[in-house]
């Protein structure tokens, strides 16, 4: 995934990402801290991939 979003970056351009979740376990969870979580941590991933701080 790292370099999947290493390679984006450098292309250039405007990316869009998209945060699909097919882990039943968060179905059960609140809707909002779920996404709220999982947002944070591709967050994260993202900023981490490019060596943003």
């Amino acid at each position: 995934m790292r370099e999947i979003i290493t390679d984006l970056y450098h292309m250039g351009g405007d990316k869009v990402l998209s945060l699909v979740l097919f882990n039943r376990a968060y179905w059960e969870q609140d809707p909002l801290e779920v996404a709220s979580t999982r947002l944070n941590k591709m967050k994260k991933l993202v900023h981490s991939s490019i060596g943003a701080k």
